[in-house]
Parts: structure tokens; sequence; C-alpha cells
């Protein structure tokens, strides 16, 4: 991936726009360069950047960032960030991130109020990092609006402030910054620091599944299924949602979470959906080849199981289950249909097989 491209979708807005190098601007550039012009020095680098040539990006931005531009301090900092023809140096980092943050690159106030959040190569300073994400927040960096919300909100570095907070997360959200518009819909939804209206949190739910949001993509699959919020329930819009929440995988959501519940819009269907059990159980052996010891998947196949009449592979599900987690409850249909109800298996939407 283009590296400045990378560092503009992260701050909306960085030292140097790749709209601005162009090809045939670049032999000017560079014969400014030579001649000492600094500006160009920073631009060469950046255009060296932009397209991987890391040796000549390094040399040319050092030059423009040692002679105090600010832009080129930004890439210099960025380079030791990621150990990009340079050796990594977090300390290095830091100090170019101080630097250019002294000629006011609002993207570098936001990376002094990381490293005082994380504690990195500095002590930790949360009250520091509230500063330098309020500074960066109110020069209109999206994420710097959204970090420094979170913060007024939860009253970290400093006293708790609601109008602030939810007024900095709403300005985020105006710029198009996906977690915060996810963190909108939430409150909307749910009524959390907003008056509630869950017209308006679902539509801002969507907008976010459609800009690529997992989690957006996740609850919408979750209200439809359980028709809540205003969704009406259906299992076929439901595993749209989920199956676009599949595609997407973070690294950070397990596979699970998302597979059981479209494994069961599968094995349910609705007037748009066809029953399909094939694509059921295919569903749910994905999230057990991601987890194995999980019981609930198994107690789910074993459910699955149950709803095709295959009350001996359903036995086989729930001694899996036992064997995993002997204290799992004993309030679910599998259990119940097993050993309270004759064998009868009644389905959350009360069809019985």
């Amino acid at each position: 991936m283009k590296r400045i491209l990378l560092i503009l979708l992260l701050f909306c807005g960085a030292a140097v726009s790749a709209q601005e190098m162009t090809d045939e601007d670049f032999p000017t550039q560079l014969a400014k360069a030579k001649a000492g012009n600094v500006a160009s020095q920073g631009w060469v680098g950046s255009y060296y950047f932009v397209n991987g040539d890391y040796e000549n990006a390094v040399y040319w931005s050092k030059k423009a960032a040692d002679a105090g531009n600010y832009s080129a301090q930004l890439d210099m900092a960025i380079a030791y960030e990621r150990g990009e023809g340079v050796e990594k140096d977090l300390q290095k980092a830091f100090e170019y991130y101080s630097s250019s943050a002294k000629g006011g690159d609002v993207s570098a106030i936001y990376m002094l109020g990381v490293y005082y959040h994380t504690g990195e190569v500095v002590k930790q300073n949360l009250k520091k990092a509230r500063n330098y994400y309020k500074i960066a927040a109110y020069n209109k960096l999206a994420v710097a609006q959204y970090r420094y919300a979170r913060f007024c909100l939860a009253g970290v570095g400093g006293k708790k402030d609601f109008e602030e907070g939810v007024g900095s997360m709403q300005l985020a959200a105006q710029q198009g910054f996906n977690p915060a518009i996810v963190d909108l819909a939430v409150w909307y939804t749910y009524g959390y620091f907003v008056e509630q209206n869950e017209e308006l949190g679902i539509t801002l739910f969507e907008l976010a599944a459609k800009q690529g949001s997992q989690e957006a993509q996740m609850f919408l699959g979750e209200f439809f299924f359980s028709g809540k919020h205003g969704c009406p329930k259906s299992y076929a819009v439901s595993a749209q949602w989920y199956e676009m929440a599949m595609e997407n995988q973070d690294k950070d959501v397990k596979l699970s979470s998302i597979a059981n519940n479209l494994a069961y819009c599968y094995a349910y269907g609705d007037d748009n959906l066809p029953q399909d059990f094939q694509k059921a159980h295919q569903t749910i052996d994905k999230a057990i080849e991601e987890e194995p010891d999980e019981a609930n998947l198994y107690d789910s196949k074993g459910e699955f199981y149950l709803m095709q009449g295959d009350k001996e592979n359903a036995q086989k599900m729930w001694n899996k289950v036992m064997e995993l987690a002997p204290d799992f409850s004993k309030e679910t249909p599998l259990y119940k249909s097993l050993y309270e109800n004759g064998g009868v298996y009644v389905g959350k939407d009360k069809r019985a097989y």
C-alpha cells in the first residue's frame, strides 16, 4: 500500500497530499531540491515515500526536516515509527513529531497525544494527551475529534464534559470518520448521552456499515435477526449484513461471533431466504475450525440437526458440549428438546419438527 496514502486515510489529512504529487512535476522539484530549495526537498522526499523508494525518501526528507520543514519532519517521524528507510526508533519518531508539532502540523500534534496516551517512549500523561487531542480536534482533525470526545465523556485526563464530548464526536462523524459514526449510532439507538432516536441510530448504522464498518454490520445483523429497534424481523436481511461482516473479517473479531447467528438465519429461513441446512452447517463449521473448544458452537450445530430430525447427531453434539463445558446451561433448545420435550424441537419462531 502506498505509504502517504495510508497516512492520509489515518489522519484525514497529512503534510503532503497525494493529489499534489505528479510524475510530471518531479523533474522540476528534483532540480529545485538539488539547488537547495527546502520545500522542494520535502516534496521530493514525500514523492519517494509514496513510490516506496525509502532510501531516497529519507535522504531528501531528512535534509528538509533538519532545515526546519515541519512537513518533512512529520515524514521522518513516520519513517522512524515504521522503520521505513531507517532502523525503527520510537524515540527519534517522537522527537520528529515534537518538532513538526511546534511548526503547527496538526497530525504531529495528534501523534504527541497518542504517545502520551499510550506511554510509549515518554511517561504516560493523560492530561497532556487530552490537551494534544483537543488542539488537533479544534483544528478539525477527525481522528483527534473522536479521541478527544471519548476522553471528555469518560473524564480521562480531566473532568467529564458530556456537551464537549458529544459535540466533538458529532464533528468527527460529519467528516465521515467511521468509528465516530458507529458511536453516534449506538448512542441514538440506545439513548446514551443524547435523546434516544432509534430511526436516526439505524440510519447511522447503515451509513457506517456501507462504508465498511464490521461493527455496524454486526449490529444490523442482530437487529434484523431479532426485530429490534424499529427493524422488521427478517432473516434474509440479517443474513445480508452478517455475510458482509464475514467478508469484512477483522483480525480482532472472532469469526464465531458472526457465524453463529448467520448459520441460524440459514437454518430458519423466511419468505426471502430459503431454508438451507447445508449452508447452516458449513457456516457453523467455519466457526468451529476457528474455535474448536467453544461449546456454544456445538450446541448450535446440534440444534440444526434436531431441526432436520437427526436426533442421533444432535445427541453427539450435546455430548460434545458437556465434554467441553460441563456447566453449560440446560436452558438451550437442544437440551430441552432432547430431554424435556420428548425429542420434539421447538425453534425460536415456534416452528415444530
